[in-house]
């Protein structure tokens, strides 16, 4: 989240940033939140932290996913036609609670649709500007574990209706893949991969020589 508000901060005061640096975040966005969204994972013993009701209420969580098309599919491999940010298309296709019956509560959707909202301005924020003079931007990207970046619906092992698992899955840091770390189109910036998981990829040993050359004495 931090990398996300700083490209936001960046593109409205771009001249206060010497250099910027962003480590594993989903710039471009993706599913790769995806298992937590909808089917819940523990987190140590707390079963209920990352369960989809508690998710649901989370305003920030929604934008991690992109604006353009998700890459989700259908079991003959078609790419389904699914807007993120259109609550009608969470009960359509049975997205989070909503694969639950009786879920899509006037409450619940009035709730969503705020926050979907609320997600798509952020994420607007986002997009490149061209009158804006951008200092030198460096992406560290991990391509070491294999990581969620497509899903199913009503694949061969669906939870709820959405599989997760049947799809390749690609190399990643095990929550973003490379390329839903690099900046949106547009911005000019310096890649730079490595093989570490999603918490570790700022332990690189190259980051302070990435980031000396900008440093202000």
């Amino acid at each position: 989240m931090g990398g996300l508000v700083s490209l936001a901060l960046l593109n409205r005061q771009p001249d206060a940033f010497v250099h910027v640096l962003f480590g594993g975040i989903p710039l471009r966005g993706g599913v790769g939140f995806s298992e937590e969204m909808h089917v819940g994972l523990p987190t140590g013993r707390n079963q209920r932290v990352s369960d989809p009701h508690m998710l649901f209420t989370c305003p920030s969580i929604y934008t991690l996913y992109p604006l353009g098309r998700l890459d989700c599919f259908a079991p003959d491999g078609s790419a389904l036609d699914l807007d993120f940010f259109n609550p009608g298309s969470w009960v359509e296709h049975g997205i989070g609670i909503f694969a639950d019956p009786g879920e899509a509560t006037p409450e619940h959707l009035e709730f969503l649709g705020w926050a979907l909202g609320r997600a798509r301005t952020f994420r607007e924020q986002l997009i490149h500007r061209k009158d804006a003079a951008y200092p030198p931007i460096t992406v560290v990207a991990s391509h070491g574990f294999p990581t969620l970046a497509t899903a199913m619906r009503h694949g061969p092992k669906s939870v709820r209706g959405w599989d997760l698992k049947s799809m390749p899955r690609r190399p990643g840091d095990q929550r973003v893949c490379p390329e839903h770390a690099l900046p949106p189109d547009g911005f000019e910036y310096e890649r730079v991969e490595n093989a570490l998981e999603h918490g570790a990829i700022l332990e690189d040993p190259r980051i302070p020589e990435l980031l000396t050359p900008h440093a202000r004495g």
